[in-house]
């Protein structure tokens, strides 16, 4: 029986609006990203392609919450009481929580974390070694605790790249890091265990609605 692990990104945060940097001490949602959470809930509705889900998970950020509060009643049956955890957070930003992008870069400069993937760039923050070690031990564990099922975790690009890591052995940022804003990155382990990327970045409900052509 495949087990399958359903990474949903969350809806455009007001950090991101505000230019802010923001870990656990996340505002949450923008308006716009709680429509794009409400475009994917209709999505999820209409396809019941998340139907056979039994669990529902998040990050401690409120932006994946509630992106997750708001998807959560088209996932399963509806009624799958949502746990979070540390372990599916974005990057820790240690002492630069708070502060403005800019003002972030000018007190603790730029650099390219994929080539640096050892350092953090400002204290108590963590580096990409540290967001692919923790993402993927614990998005691993849950999927060990639910073989066999579907488990849907909201969480962040970051932790994306982490799981593409972790099970596919593709390093962080060899590939496009971004991903949409409630977009759905989708693997499944088989019955032989290796690990499939099925789908990533799969956006498709944010899409504008095609017109309908009419007919005589």
């Amino acid at each position: 029986m495949a087990t399958r692990l359903v990474l949903i990104r969350h809806g455009e945060a007001n950090a991101f609006a505000e230019r802010v940097v923001h870990s656990h001490n996340c505002t949450g949602l923008t308006p716009r990203g709680r429509r794009q959470a409400a475009a994917l809930r209709d999505r999820l509705a209409h396809t019941k392609e998340l139907s056979e889900a039994g669990a529902l998970c998040s990050s401690l950020m409120r932006r994946a919450i509630e992106t997750a509060e708001l998807v959560g009643p088209a996932i399963g049956d509806g009624s799958l009481a949502l746990t979070t955890d540390c372990g599916f957070c974005e990057m820790h930003q240690g002492d630069g929580d708070g502060l403005s992008w800019e003002d972030f870069e000018a007190r603790y400069g730029g650099f390219d974390r994929v080539v640096e993937r050892g350092r953090a760039a400002a204290p108590g923050g963590e580096s990409v070694d540290e967001l692919v070690a923790r993402a993927g031990s614990a998005l691993r564990e849950l999927a060990e605790r639910h073989d066999g099922a579907t488990t849907v975790v909201v969480c962040h690009g970051g932790v994306v790249g982490a799981a593409l890591e972790e099970f596919l052995g593709v390093p962080f940022g060899e590939v496009t890091r971004y991903v949409e804003n409630t977009s759905l990155t989708e693997l499944v382990r088989w019955d032989d265990g290796r690990w499939w990327l099925v789908r990533l970045n799969d956006a498709a409900h944010l899409l504008p609605a095609a017109p309908v052509e009419e007919r005589a």
